[in-house]
């Protein structure tokens, strides 16, 4: 392990946190349209390394055809894999993403975790074990951000490492927790996101955290930021209102785009680096991952983006969106995939379920 100046000086980010199988379907035929990578987690990682930094992902699936499409997905996008465990005593997690009409605000999607064939629920997030984090720490590569989107002994272990060699510590619950794992959670943080949506009333909990940065996401109206630098500040929300799409095929991991977006623009020189942004700084890379959201908009999967453009090409508009504050209508936003690519609709629990 590098010294923790030179680890903060790297465009490196590592996670631990909701690493899934996110299977597309049209909601009208239940036809599959792909299968990714996903999880907020998952996501996060596989555009960093889309945005050209260094990513390693942390954590526990199944040996079955699902975890497998998971791995080679995420290490074709980039990512290292050598710390996701593929192991017979769990079920790697599966959402469906069902593809609906949403009217005049063009599509939209609904969730399910039940199987299509059999009904049975489907598998759910497993933490990595807490006593695998000391050979990870002894071994894993520097980092100049830790990002965790689940609470658990692993990820508390990890972040508390990360932490002591100055990494900035990005923490995006999914819901309010309880708990002293949940407040430590809250205590290591330096940026603390979240979705309006799933966590209401959270400004005094987060206020009390300690942490530098607080975002709340509020779907299409934009997001909200309050930035302490300093525990002398005070500071107040500052809202910055999203882009339009000029359509939409599939909003989910909107989020995620965001904060990839943030930790690819503020997260390489680490706590300190976030600490001495500037207002102007930390609004630009908000901007930037709310554009980077509305045009991943146009494309189906939470990364459907990734797939069908090139990264200089997505940066060359990028900066035209800044600039003109519209998003255009782009022709093609269905990425390439095989929906099969090793991977069967058929949960676990099906008679004639997946190996």
């Amino acid at each position: 392990m590098q010294t923790s100046n030179e680890a903060i000086r790297l465009r490196a980010c590592t996670g631990t946190g909701y690493i899934a199988l996110d299977v597309v379907v049209d909601g009208e035929t239940g036809t599959p349209r792909g299968s990714w990578a996903g999880g907020s987690c998952g996501n996060v990682l596989a555009i960093l390394s889309y945005l050209g930094w260094r990513s390693s992902a942390i954590g526990r699936v199944g040996h079955d055809p699902a975890g497998r499409r998971v791995v080679t997905d995420l290490a074709q996008c980039g990512t290292n894999t050598t710390y996701i465990t593929q192991s017979r005593s769990v079920d790697t997690p599966i959402v469906l993403e069902h593809l609906i009409d949403g009217g005049t605000t063009g599509r939209d999607h609904e969730f399910s975790w039940f199987c299509p064939h059999c009904s049975a629920r489907l598998p759910r997030f497993r933490p990595v074990l807490v006593d695998q984090t000391p050979a990870i720490k002894r071994y894993m590569e520097p980092a100049s951000v830790f990002y965790f989107d689940r609470v658990s002994h692993a990820a508390i272990a990890l972040a508390s490492h990360f932490h002591s060699i100055g990494a900035l510590i990005v923490f995006e619950p999914c819901r309010m927790g309880r708990g002293p794992l949940f407040d430590r959670a809250c205590e290591l943080a330096d940026v603390v996101k979240y979705s309006e949506e799933r966590i209401r009333n959270a400004g005094e909990v987060f206020s009390e955290s300690g942490a530098l940065l607080e975002v709340q996401t509020l779907g299409s109206d934009g997001l909200r930021y309050r930035f302490r630098p300093n525990e002398a500040s005070r500071a107040t929300w500052t809202i910055l209102k999203g882009f339009k799409a000029a359509q939409v095929r599939d909003s989910t991991g909107a989020g995620d785009w965001c904060t990839a977006a943030l930790i690819a623009s503020i997260g390489r020189h680490g706590r300190q680096g976030l600490a001495e942004a500037t207002e102007e700084e930390l609004t630009g890379a908000l901007w930037r991952g709310q554009a980077l959201a509305a045009i991943n908009c146009q494309f189906e999967g939470a990364r459907g983006l990734m797939y069908a453009t090139p990264a200089r090409t997505l940066m060359r508009l990028l900066d035209s969106v800044l600039t003109e504050r519209d998003v255009p209508q782009i022709r093609d936003g269905c990425p390439t995939s095989n929906p099969d690519h090793g991977f069967s609709m058929q949960c676990p629990k099906c008679p004639d379920g997946p190996d």
